[in-house]
């Protein structure tokens, strides 16, 4: 596989290395497809979370033995900015008390309920739960 070759070989020497790709020989490939769920993986790391239609999320969950965590929508998302947070971002935001999003981090975390927390609220001019379900 090239990328650790090359990731590898950029931290040994500590400066940037100049690629060719019409120079390299590939021994192997994958689709098209394939390739571009890889990036966006890479680059938006909530989508390692692999969200399954409903049949194949129970049937998975049996397989390996987990639960399923399921958002259920009453219709499409377009009226709402969606976002997903990890509580140990929301710390880091509530003892930021410079950080402009502290209040919003703050109402969030006194919200929160073990294991999952799920809050509609409105933007910052009032920055008020319309919503909260655990």
């Amino acid at each position: 596989m090239v990328q650790p070759l090359i990731e590898g070989e950029l931290r040994r020497k500590g400066k940037d290395i100049e690629v060719e790709f019409d120079q390299i020989e590939w021994s192997d490939s994958i689709t098209e497809p394939s390739a571009a769920s890889q990036l966006e993986k890479l680059f938006f790391p909530f989508k390692q979370v692999d969200y399954l239609p409903f049949n194949e999320a129970f049937d998975r969950a049996k397989t390996e033995k987990k639960l399923v965590h399921q958002v259920l929508l009453w219709g499409a998302l377009d009226d709402f900015i969606s976002t997903w947070s990890l509580v140990k971002d929301l710390e880091l935001l509530v003892a930021d008390k410079e950080s402009a999003l502290h209040t919003e981090a703050k109402l969030s975390m006194e919200a929160y309920k073990f294991p999952v927390q799920m809050m509609v609220l409105r933007p910052k001019w009032d920055c008020d739960f319309i919503a909260k379900r655990q």
